[in-house]
């Protein structure tokens, strides 16, 4: 029951405790009540998996008459600052749910699309008031965790599947992944202005496929830059990857650990 805050200290406030218990699917619950109340007692912020497919959410109400969102406000999970991921089957109930406790949603779109798991409703959400971000899901359902491709399939999906093609603008689609992102995981931040966090992202537009950049940058980076165009990453105003170079990190190490991990993990 004790936890260590050198972490949150160390860090002004930009590492943050949470609890996250997986799913309803591989939680009692009375495990997941557990969860929010402890999440309750010490401020934190709580993020679960949620309806990301239509046998965990069909097997959620069979198990306890609810969807998995109704369950989850009736133990308790809503009643701190949550964290939904996926939510590709959530019901317009559900969505009611989610914005009357203003709680947020992670929308992991290329995950879904590589395990057929179907397409969230993420202008339905975001009608309802949800508050939507953009996330990529994990490595071994994402595979590259890029989020400009992420941002870019996240527009282009529900360009398609509302056969509407300014579903999600790339304004809306790059706030998705920035400004409400921020928001939905209660992170600090803001316009660049003097006194603001100076968490920035640089790209370099001098490339082919970025020229002419035009008069609508967020359709230019949206729909044409790659992460290979970022040049310069900083947070909290300290430079952390420039030209090529992280100014933080030993890749070489970090490559050769991965590796061994692998081989590891192999040879059980």
């Amino acid at each position: 029951n004790e936890y260590d805050d050198r972490y949150v200290v160390e860090s002004q406030g930009r590492v943050q405790y949470a609890m996250g218990p997986h799913a309803e699917y591989t939680c009692t619950p009375e495990f997941l009540a557990y969860c929010a109340k402890y999440a309750k007692e010490r401020g934190w912020r709580l993020h679960i998996h949620c309806s990301e497919t239509a046998k965990e959410h069909a097997e959620c109400i069979e198990r306890h008459g609810k969807t998995p969102v109704a369950l989850f406000e009736s133990l308790g999970m809503l009643d701190v600052p949550a964290l939904f991921a996926h939510c590709v089957y959530i019901t317009e109930e559900d969505m009611e749910i989610l914005a009357r406790h203003g709680a947020a949603v992670c929308h992991c779109p290329e995950s879904n699309l590589k395990l057929g798991s179907g397409i969230a409703p993420v202008v339905k959400m975001r009608e309802k008031g949800v508050l939507v971000g953009i996330g990529t899901d994990g490595a071994a359902s994402n595979n590259d965790l890029d989020m400009l491709s992420e941002c870019r399939t996240a527009a282009l999906l529900q360009k398609g599947a509302n056969r509407d093609a300014a579903a999600i603008t790339a304004f809306e689609a790059l706030k998705m992944a920035t400004v409400d992102g921020r928001k939905a995981l209660g992170v600090e931040g803001g316009p660049i202005l003097e006194g603001e966090v100076a968490d920035l992202i640089l790209l370099d537009v001098q490339k082919a496929h970025l020229t002419p950049f035009g008069d609508d940058p967020y359709a230019a980076v949206l729909y044409g830059a790659k992460s290979s165009d970022v040049v310069l990453t900083m947070v909290d105003g300290n430079v952390l990857y420039r030209d090529g170079e992280w100014k933080t990190l030993c890749m070489e190490t970090i490559a050769q650990e991965v590796k061994r991990v692998r081989e590891g993990l192999l040879s059980r």
